[in-house]
């Protein structure tokens, strides 16, 4: 993103991805670790998206710019400001570099406060009669309701827009409870935005939005809710470089995710999975591949997706174009072998992901709608790595519905002895992850005990309010019928501790990183009591008691450098 551009260009829509987290006087937080590659095994303590990896924004931005591009002489711009979160602070001290080594952790609160004032200038400097902000995924809650807010208060003649997921789901809330958003967009945002602009610039009647929630006299109004499933594709386009949709939509149940099928007709506006033609597949290929050997993300398992046959015609196309990348290919469930050795023949250098949750059947079961084995698992992971040509990622998820100590330690168990059948062939290709939250839309988050939850979080406020406090403990979002927050919370830990030891003999975490990382968490056990003290206490006491723990613990951890 260039915040380089003169103040007198102007759009008719700046479409706006906001950073995670956005606060004009940040509260110190327990220091994320900035440079552990491993803490259990992700590069974020719960869900704080601290990698690059999160600065993707959504597809629907180029979706939505191309349509509006194509149909009309509106002129729309696109702005990642979840990009300023990594810029290094110029002003860091020489001290503290050293003892990092790398890891901003010990100032990551004050990197954070100075991003407030950097995004103010960028957003002031903006031009547009609209400005659209993402909240797709629920993650994004504080960081886009207060983009939003700042947008307002520097542009207060132009009007603003929400969408996505997450943002789609609490239309209601959003409008009666922020007056700094003036619509919210359910579902697949090309025509409604382009509808809108048309009604911005017209007779404002935005009743004839279709899909439309916006605030009329007082009270909610709402344009006709429409079915899109025939809404644009995104077509080639080098601002979207590395995920390319093989369809609209997701064919599974999984229980907690709000991209699943029986969230589609809520959240989407989509009532079926729709899989897309291999030539405007290709397309979008040709036009993600701007570099050579960069990777794409083929979103959606192509063989539950297209079908046997469709995926193959596609595989062809790709070898006989001669596009210059690799691929990460999704996983729903296992596959046959035959399956396998056609795609390293057809794609070599793939790398393929799956999703496996636990390694107990009836909780994978229960969470993901979806029933298999552990032994089809584990043949599709050995048959992806006897190919030699392609890479395995396998994903766990801790904290699901029905999930213990037990079943964790069981899916623990086999990491471990995976790695020693495999001979750590492949070091770092089984990792875990802890939940942290429900989507929103879900069928988790919508019928709770029917699934297995409970919810701490129900509202909007309540998520972005959660994601502003400086202890991951606190953003986890729900219980279960056998775990409360603080067994989540340690049993998180514990495979987190599990996962690094596993981590250190395998090679992936040298001695030193382990040690760091163990102390890391023996700091986040040592300071949960004092936090949840803190939290207890009224807003001017607590403030003053979360600046005073951010500044220990920060000293802590920078003394065991």
């Amino acid at each position: 993103m260039s915040d380089e551009r003169p103040a007198s260009e102007r759009f008719d829509l700046i479409l706006v991805h906001p950073p995670f987290l956005l606060m004009e006087e940040t509260i110190p937080t327990c220091p994320i670790p900035w440079n552990l590659g491993h803490v259990g095994s992700t590069s974020h303590i719960g869900k704080y998206p601290v990698g690059p990896s999160w600065t993707h924004m959504p597809l629907g931005f180029t979706t939505m710019k191309n349509h509006v591009h194509g149909h009309s002489d509106f002129r729309v711009d696109i702005q990642n400001l979840s990009v300023l979160r990594y810029a290094p602070p110029a002003w860091a001290h020489r001290k503290y570099r050293e003892q990092a080594v790398g890891d901003w952790s010990v100032l990551t609160d004050l990197a954070e406060a100075t991003q407030y004032g950097r995004t103010r200038e960028i957003l002031r400097r903006m031009r547009a009669k609209v400005f659209g902000v993402d909240l797709h995924w629920v993650v994004y809650a504080q960081g886009a309701l207060e983009t939003l807010r700042l947008i307002k208060q520097l542009h207060p003649a132009s009007l603003t827009v929400i969408g996505g997921f997450t943002g789609g789901f609490f239309a209601e809330e959003i409008v009666r409870s922020y007056p700094f958003v003036d619509f919210v967009i359910i579902g697949d945002g090309s025509v409604p935005i382009l509808r809108l602009l048309e009604e911005v610039n017209g007779q404002q009647r935005y009743a004839d939005v279709p899909n439309l929630v916006f605030r009329e006299n007082g009270r909610i109004g709402r344009g006709q809710r429409v079915v899109l499933n025939d809404a644009p594709f995104v077509e080639g386009d080098p601002e979207v470089t590395d995920s390319v949709p093989l369809g609209r939509g997701c064919p599974l149940s999984c229980i907690t995710c709000g991209g699943s099928r029986p969230a589609m007709p809520t959240l989407s506006t989509w009532d079926a999975p729709i899989p897309y033609s291999v030539e405007s597949i290709m397309r979008k290929l040709i036009g993600a591949t701007s570099s050579p050997g960069e990777g794409v993300f083929l979103i959606h398992d192509p063989l539950i997706t297209l079908g046997r046959a469709t995926w193959e015609t596609l595989m062809q196309e790709i070898r006989h174009s001669g596009i210059p990348t690799n691929f990460l290919i999704e996983f729903f469930a296992p596959h046959p072998k035959e399956d396998i050795y056609r795609i390293a023949r057809m794609l070599p250098g793939s790398f393929i992901q799956i999703s496996a949750e636990s390694m107990d059947v009836e909780i994978r079961s229960f969470h993901k709608n979806l029933r298999y084995s552990n032994d089809d698992l584990i043949a599709t992971m050995d048959a992806i790595l006897d190919t030699g040509e392609l890479r395995l990622a396998v994903w766990f998820l801790a904290g699901v519905a029905k999930d213990s100590k037990a079943s964790v330690d069981h899916t623990l168990r086999f990491i471990r002895e995976y790695y020693r059948k495999i001979d750590n062939v492949q070091r770092d290709l089984l990792m875990y992850n802890e939940m942290m939250f429900l989507d929103p839309g879900s069928l988790a988050f919508c019928e709770p005990k029917r699934h297995g939850y409970r919810l701490l979080h129900h509202t909007l406020a309540d998520h972005a309010e959660a994601f502003a406090l400086p202890f991951f403990k606190h953003h986890i979002g729900y219980e279960t019928t056998t775990l409360f927050r603080d067994d989540l919370f340690h049993l998180f830990l514990h495979m987190h501790d599990e996962m690094n030891a596993i981590y250190r003999d395998v090679g992936v975490l040298s001695p030193e990183h382990y040690a760091r990382v163990g102390h890391y968490n023996a700091l986040l056990r040592e300071y949960e009591r004092r936090y949840d003290a803190a939290l207890s206490m009224a807003p001017p006491t607590r403030i003053k008691e979360f600046i005073a723990l951010g500044t220990r613990f920060r000293e802590d951890l920078g003394a065991a450098v």
